[in-house]
């Protein structure tokens, strides 16, 4: 099965994209190549006005994860829309992918993650000018977007974890998960 996207209107008569979902098979892929092979289109995606770096720093080759490649791609798509959305004045988007070891004794791991091995994948934006967050969220809802932390709570149900945090004048997403033997 795969994900079908179906155009939709607003009552303003405003077009919106309405995702629906479908349980797409598990499939075993590699986050950092997928990433890596993304970079063009990463840029296609964001702003005009906005830097993009996309980084690594995973064994090579870097660890499998149960997911099929076309949700990687989705959930990678949906994200840098949402966060080009939060920058509209411009900024920098930092894409990464590393490899997390958890063994209770890393306080900046999320406390939900259990003991094992995880591949994160790291989301950063810094914006140009700082505006309100609730003006940057509001922006992106009117606009029918908003996708991105959406697809990346499916894509994680039931075997990894999500946090987003402001670390001085960046978003920080990080999306952890488990590593497929």
């Amino acid at each position: 099965m795969h994900q079908a996207e179906e155009p939709d209107s607003t009552p303003q008569g405003e077009p919106v994209l309405r995702v629906l979902a479908f349980e797409p098979e598990r499939a075993a892929m590699r986050l950092d190549e997928l990433l890596r092979e993304m970079q063009e289109e990463i840029r296609c995606l964001s702003r005009g006005n906005i830097k993009v770096e996309v980084s690594g720093s995973v064994s090579k080759p870097g660890p499998v994860i149960a997911m099929s490649r076309e949700e990687a791609e989705d959930l990678i798509r949906h994200l840098v829309i949402d966060a080009s959305d939060a920058m509209p004045g411009g900024g920098t988007l930092s894409l990464g992918v590393s490899e997390v070891v958890v063994d209770g004794q890393r306080p900046s791991v999320p406390p939900e993650l259990a003991s094992g091995r995880y591949v994160a994948l790291v989301v950063r934006d810094r914006r140009r000018e700082e505006i309100g967050a609730d003006s940057v969220y509001h922006s992106t809802i009117e606009k029918g977007r908003a996708l991105g932390l959406c697809a990346a709570f499916a894509a994680i149900a039931d075997r990894g974890c999500l946090s987003v945090a402001r670390e001085g004048d960046e978003t920080v997403v990080r999306i952890y998960f488990p590593v497929r033997d």
